[in-house]
C-alpha cells in the first residue's frame, strides 16, 4: 500500500509540474530540438515530422525571423485529438508551437485558460484571447480549435523580440486579427470566382443583352455577427438558401463566419457593374472593417459574357 501511495504521489507531483510549466504545450515544449520534437510526436501517435524549407516569417507578430518549420499531422480519427502541430525552430530550438484540432471545444479552451493561467479579464472578455505567462505569449481562438504559443523570453534573450512582453500581446492580437482579415479576402475572392463563373455561363445574345449580373442582395447572413451568441454567423443560416446565394455559394462553409456579405449589381452587357462586399467587426468593438471588389464586363469581350479580374479596396481591414 505504501508503494502504491508513493507511486501515486510521484504521478501527482509530475502532473502538477507539467501543468505548471508554461513552456509545455501539449506533447511539446518550447526550446525543444528537432530530435526531441520527433520523439515527442512519435510518442503522441503523430505522423513522422516533415521539415519544410527554411523561410523568413513573422512569428506571431513579433517580427520577421529565419525559421525552420516542422509539421506533424495527427493520425487519430478522434476530433478531440491534435489534428496538426506546427513548430518554428529559431537557431535550432522550438520558438513557436501551434496546435490545431479538427473540432471546436470550449471545454478544451477553458482547460487552456486554467492550465496556462489566463487572466480573468481575458476569460471574461472573450475577444482578445492573448496573454503571457512565464515568458510565453499564448493565443487561442474563442472556440478552442487552436492554441498558439511563442517563446517570447527566449527570443528576447537572443535579441529577436524587440517589444516588451505587454507590447508583444498587443502585437500578437494585431497579428491574429490580420489572419481573420485574410479569411475575409479568401472568402470574397471565392465569391468573385463564383460570380464570374455564373456570369460566363449565360448566352450573350446578339448585343450582349443576355449578359446580366446576379441580383443585388441585402447583407447576408445578417447585418452583424456581434449580436450572435458566438460572435459569428452560422453556415446553416437560411439566408444562404435564398437567391442568388443558393446559386453562387453551394457550400456556405467556404465563407468566413466573422463577416457579412453583400452584392450590389446594375446594368447588363458592357454596362455591367457588380460590387461584392465583405464587412465585419472583428473584435465587436464598434470598429468595422470592409473589403470590396468591383467587377465590370471585360474589355474586348464582345461575344462572351466575361467579367474582368476586379479592382480591390480595403477599408480598415484590421479594425
Amino acid at each position: 500500500m505504501r508503494l502504491i501511495w508513493i507511486i501515486g504521489l510521484l504521478v501527482s507531483v509530475t502532473t502538477a509540474a507539467t501543468a505548471s510549466d508554461p513552456r509545455r504545450i501539449g506533447p511539446f515544449r518550447l526550446g525543444m530540438t528537432e530530435a526531441q520534437i520527433r520523439t515527442a510526436g512519435t510518442s503522441s501517435g503523430m505522423a513522422r515530422a516533415r521539415v519544410e524549407v527554411p523561410q523568413k516569417i513573422d512569428v506571431m507578430g513579433l517580427g520577421i525571423m529565419s525559421v525552420s518549420p516542422m509539421i506533424l499531422d495527427g493520425l487519430s480519427g478522434d476530433k478531440s485529438a491534435i489534428a496538426r502541430a506546427r513548430l518554428y525552430l529559431v537557431s535550432g530550438r522550438a520558438a513557436y508551437i501551434a496546435l490545431e484540432y479538427a473540432d471546436e471545444n470550449k471545454s478544451r479552451r477553458d482547460g487552456w485558460f486554467e492550465r496556462h493561467r489566463a487572466p480573468k479579464s481575458i476569460q471574461d472578455d472573450m475577444m482578445d484571447l492573448t496573454w503571457n505567462r512565464g515568458g510565453v505569449v499564448f493565443h487561442t481562438d474563442r472556440f478552442g480549435a487552436s492554441l498558439h504559443a511563442v517563446d517570447w523570453a527566449g527570443l528576447k534573450a537572443s535579441d529577436r523580440a524587440l517589444v516588451s512582453e505587454t507590447g508583444a500581446i498587443r502585437v500578437a492580437n494585431r497579428y491574429f486579427r490580420q489572419i481573420v482579415a485574410q479569411k475575409a479576402e479568401v472568402s470574397l475572392d471565392f465569391l468573385r470566382s463564383q460570380v464570374s463563373d455564373w456570369y460566363a455561363s449565360q448566352s450573350p445574345g446578339e448585343y450582349l443583352d443576355g449578359c446580366k449580373p446576379p441580383a443585388s442582395t441585402s447583407y447576408t447572413p445578417g447585418d452583424s455577427a456581434c449580436d450572435k451568441d458566438q460572435k459569428r454567423f452560422s453556415s446553416g443560416d437560411s439566408a444562404w438558401r435564398e437567391a442568388p446565394w443558393s446559386e453562387l455559394v453551394k457550400d456556405p462553409r467556404r465563407m468566413s463566419p466573422n463577416y457579412s456579405y453583400l452584392i450590389e449589381s446594375s446594368g447588363s452587357g458592357r454596362n455591367t457593374r457588380i460590387m461584392l462586399i465583405a464587412t465585419g467587426d472583428i473584435d465587436c468593438d464598434g470598429k468595422v472593417s470592409t473589403l470590396r471588389v468591383y467587377l465590370r464586363h471585360a474589355r474586348g469581350m464582345n461575344r462572351q459574357c466575361r467579367l474582368d479580374a476586379g479592382n480591390w479596396e480595403a477599408i480598415d481591414p484590421l479594425e
